[in-house]
């Protein structure tokens, strides 16, 4: 089961379909899966990790807050940028 994953910035966007992400909360790691329980996390700078059918990516993350729903989770933030 996968859940959507919006990633917005002022320069860029993101839309991915994820089995799984953990976030760079304000008090340390937060991780989201597919059905999560509704709620707002205040976001530090650091590594937003992504993982889907088939794929691990990882992005630098600015500032910023994430809403979590159950079928999907909007992340907007300062910046981001994929990780090589």
């Amino acid at each position: 089961m996968t859940f959507r994953l919006t990633v917005l910035s002022p320069e860029n966007s993101l839309g991915l379909e994820v089995l799984k992400l953990i976030l760079p909360g304000l008090e340390g790691n937060y991780g989201v899966l597919p059905r999560h329980a509704p709620e707002i996390i205040a976001l530090r700078e650091g590594v937003m990790m992504v993982v889907g059918e088939g794929f691990e990516e990882y992005y630098t993350l600015g500032p910023g807050l994430a809403e979590v729903l159950p079928e999907k989770t909007t992340v907007i933030t300062e910046y981001f940028k994929r990780e090589v």
